[in-house]
């Protein structure tokens, strides 16, 4: 395809700076909030989203399969973080009694500790670099533009990461 026919928009025009306005919100919230966890060495961003899930899930357990979509990673992702996570003692797997192709992450006492002592700093960096800059009577206009990128398309499922 020659660029000429790429019909891409002029980079001066409003669609390409809200683009690239949307790409750098994204990408300096989530490393200033990933950098704060790192500077408090509690768990990684994406760990503590692990947590997160599993803390809020009926018997803390979930399918890895249901973890990608909750933390927004793709199923090869979440299983390399599942190793990682197993190794750290933060969850253990549990095979499905009724199918044995199913696996559950559980959540131990060390990542339940973990994510309690996570919780503070990821509650105060997602109020200091995300909350705080977005006024309160912004957040539903913020929300509803937003939503319609957030609705993935049926070929995209499961290829986040």
């Amino acid at each position: 395809m020659d660029l000429m026919s790429a019909k891409l928009p002029a980079s001066d025009s409003p669609v390409w700076v809200a683009w690239r306005t949307f790409l750098r919100a994204y990408r300096t919230t989530i490393e200033r909030i990933a950098l704060d966890m790192a500077e408090a060495k509690v768990p990684t961003l994406v760990e503590y989203s692990v947590l997160f899930w599993l803390n809020r899930a009926e018997e803390n357990k979930l399918r890895q399969v249901d973890l990608s979509t909750g933390v927004l990673v793709s199923k090869s992702r979440v299983t390399r973080l599942m190793n990682d996570m197993v190794e750290k003692g933060y969850v253990r797997r549990e095979k499905a009694t009724d199918d044995k192709r199913v696996t559950f992450a559980v959540l131990t006492a060390t990542g339940r500790e973990e994510f309690e002592r996570a919780s503070p700093i990821f509650a105060d960096a997602f109020e200091n670099h995300f909350a705080s800059n977005v006024a309160t009577g912004d957040r539903d206009e913020l929300t509803r533009i937003l939503a319609p990128l957030a609705s993935p398309s049926p070929e995209s499922v499961g290829s986040e990461d």
